[in-house]
């Protein structure tokens, strides 16, 4: 287990980004008292299902015979 200040600099991320992640993305953490912690299986488990959900969305979205719109290549950036 990993709080978010070791997980960040393990993975070499910012600590705003693993937040978000935590906050906006579902990325599973457990907490004891009022510490947070990453378990790496359960970064691996999320990592794996957000790949997963992204090549879905690809398909979803696919501009078959056409340019992609820009602000879709925007939110990739972003994402």
């Amino acid at each position: 287990m990993y709080t978010i200040k070791e997980f960040a600099k393990e993975k070499g991320m910012s600590e705003v980004v693993l937040r978000a992640w935590i906050a906006r993305h579902g990325l599973s953490v457990r907490k004891i008292g009022r510490r947070i912690y990453i378990v790496e299986e359960d970064y691996l488990k999320w990592l794996e299902t957000k790949k997963s959900s992204s090549s879905e969305r690809n398909e979803e979205h696919s501009y078959v015979g056409s340019r992609i719109p820009a602000f879709a290549t925007k939110m990739k950036k972003i994402y």
